[in-house]
C-alpha cells in the first residue's frame, strides 16, 4: 500500500534550536485528508536525559541489553520502546512495548537507554526509583528529544506490534521471557513442522508402465 508523498513537519525550526548535545527522535502520527484533525499550533515534544550502564559488571544490564539489541533489530516499526522495570520477588520484572510515548505526555521517564537505532525509555516511579539509579546512570549534558511529525496518508496503515516480558532471576542470572511479540508474531508459539512435499510421479508412471506392459502382452 503506497503511502501519499505530501508529509506534513511540524517544528523543523523548533529542532534547529537545539544544539550538538541534543538527540532529535522523530515520531511520525499519520492522518488523512477525511479525517478531523487539526495541526497543533505549538511542538509536541518529551525531552528526557540520556542513559549509560551504571556498571558494566551487573549481568542484568549485559542481557538487559542483549535483549535490547535483540528487538531494535527485528522490529521494523518502531524505533522507540517504553521499558517498565520493578523488582518481583528474587527478580526484575521486565516489560517493553512499541509505543508512541508522546500519546501520554504524562508520564515520567528516567531516561533513553539507547542500544543501536532503538531508544528504550524507561518509566520512573516510586517503585522503581532505587532500581534504576543501581542500574543506569544518567549520561549528563546530553538528552534525547522526542518530537512529533505528522504525515499525510491516503490511509492510515497500522502499525504491527512489539512487545516483550520477562522475568530476570538474580539467583540464577537467567531471563524467563513469557511473552515475546515481533511484529505481531508470537516468538514463543510453537512453529508447525515444514513438511517436503513427497512426490508420487515416478511410482505412479511405474505402475502406468507396468500396466501397460501387462496390456501389450494380453493382447498378442
Amino acid at each position: 500500500m503506497k503511502r501519499c508523498v505530501i508529509t506534513t513537519l511540524l517544528c523543523i525550526m523548533a529542532i534547529a534550536m537545539y544544539g550538538g548535545d541534543k538527540i532529535k527522535v522523530s515520531i511520525v502520527k499519520q492522518y488523512t485528508d477525511d479525517s478531523v484533525f487539526t495541526l497543533p499550533k505549538k511542538p509536541i515534544e518529551k525531552k528526557v536525559p540520556c542513559l549509560a550502564i551504571a556498571n558494566s559488571k551487573y549481568d542484568f544490564t549485559r542481557q538487559f541489553a542483549t535483549v535490547a539489541q535483540a528487538i531494535q533489530d527485528e522490529a521494523y516499526d518502531y524505533r522507540v520502546f517504553v521499558v517498565n522495570l520493578r523488582y518481583a520477588g528474587a527478580g526484575i520484572a521486565i516489560d517493553i512495548q512499541g509505543k508512541d510515548l508522546l500519546d501520554n505526555l504524562e508520564v515520567d521517564y528516567y531516561g533513553d537507554f539507547m542500544v543501536g537505532r532503538g531508544h528504550f525509555v524507561l518509566v520512573e516511579n516510586e517503585d522503581n526509583e532505587a532500581l534504576l539509579k543501581t542500574y543506569f546512570k544518567k549520561d549528563r549534558g546530553k538528552d534525547a528529544v522526542f518530537q512529533r511529525t505528522f504525515e499525510l496518508v491516503g490511509e492510515i496503515i497500522p502499525l504491527m506490534p512489539t512487545s516483550y516480558q520477562a522475568t530476570y532471576d538474580e539467583r540464577r542470572r537467567k531471563i524467563d521471557v513469557k511473552h515475546h511479540i515481533i511484529n505481531g508474531d508470537d516468538k514463543l508459539k510453537p512453529k508447525d513442522p515444514v513438511i517436503a512435499p513427497t512426490s508420487t510421479d515416478k511410482k505412479d508412471q511405474n505402475d502406468d508402465d507396468a500396466f501397460d506392459i501387462d496390456v501389450e502382452l494380453f493382447e498378442e
